[in-house]
């Protein structure tokens, strides 16, 4: 995989990739995680390329202002992630399913809800509860887990493999991550994400862009939604659909995958 900074692509083309891609977001092909990397991959290499137009201008409040909806698309991506994933499965904690759907709502929200879509109980908790807040996220999936939900998330090892030797990929080239291990404040980099995201969209207030902070949180959330997706998938659900692949499967495998280890 290329570097981020190696990718050149036209910001129109981005724009439009972003719009094309959100209306596609339940599309079943795909689970969340892909749904997940392909919207913020496509937002972050929108929010590079025009930062680097926009410094050929010097104008610091643009490249500010550009960092602020990269945010804004890291918590979009984040729900998106969320939703897809509780409507996926259908043997969540029963006890979660009552803990979360004892909840009174108005006869206008229960027509919202029943009005779109083949109703299950997934459906309505998915569309009900808020995941533009991280302890609400939190909170939602300890119950429907019935397990500290963080706590088993961050100490989810997942051994990222893929790197490239001589132009193919290299099974053997590996690494191993633990949030608990390597990233000790990914919760606190997560939360702010959702309070600077909010104060943005809520009150106009736009956080300065950081020169290390974009990568930063780019290394965190790869590491997060990548152990929050197989943990639940693996550990929680063990379901079929992730398999180990051997080096010999990996060599024809096209993409950076990954490998499970608990």
């Amino acid at each position: 995989m290329k570097p981020i900074s190696e990718h050149r692509m036209k910001p129109i083309q981005d724009i439009n990739k972003l719009k094309t891609g959100f209306k596609n977001q339940k599309d079943k092909k795909y689970d969340s995680t892909n749904i997940f990397f392909k919207q913020y991959y496509d937002g972050l290499f929108l929010f590079f390329n025009v930062t680097r137009s926009i410094k050929k201008k010097k104008d610091q409040h643009l490249i500010d202002l550009a960092f602020n909806n990269y945010l804004v698309n890291c918590i979009t991506c984040l729900e998106i992630f969320y939703k897809h994933m509780i409507q996926s499965f259908d043997r969540w904690s029963e006890q979660g399913y009552t803990e979360l759907l004892t909840e009174k709502v108005t006869l206008g929200q229960a027509f919202d809800l029943i009005g779109n879509e083949k109703i299950t109980k997934q459906y309505i908790i998915a569309n009900h509860y808020s995941f533009q807040n991280f302890s609400t996220i939190g909170k939602t999936m300890s119950a429907l887990t019935q397990k500290d939900f963080y706590k088993e998330v961050e100490n989810y090892e997942v051994t990222y493999i893929g790197g490239t030797k001589e132009g193919k990929l290299d099974p053997t080239d590996t690494k191993t991550v633990k949030l608990i291990k390597d990233y000790p404040d990914w919760k606190k980099t997560i939360n702010k994400l959702y309070e600077d995201r909010n104060n943005f969209v809520h009150d106009g207030i736009i956080l300065s862009n950081e020169k290390k902070l974009p990568h930063k949180i780019n290394e965190i959330l790869t590491a997060y939604v990548s152990a929050a997706n197989l943990y639940v998938m693996y550990s929680y659900f063990k379901s079929d659909k992730i398999k180990i692949l051997t080096p010999e499967e990996f060599a024809k495998h096209e993409g950076p995958y990954i490998k499970t280890e608990k």
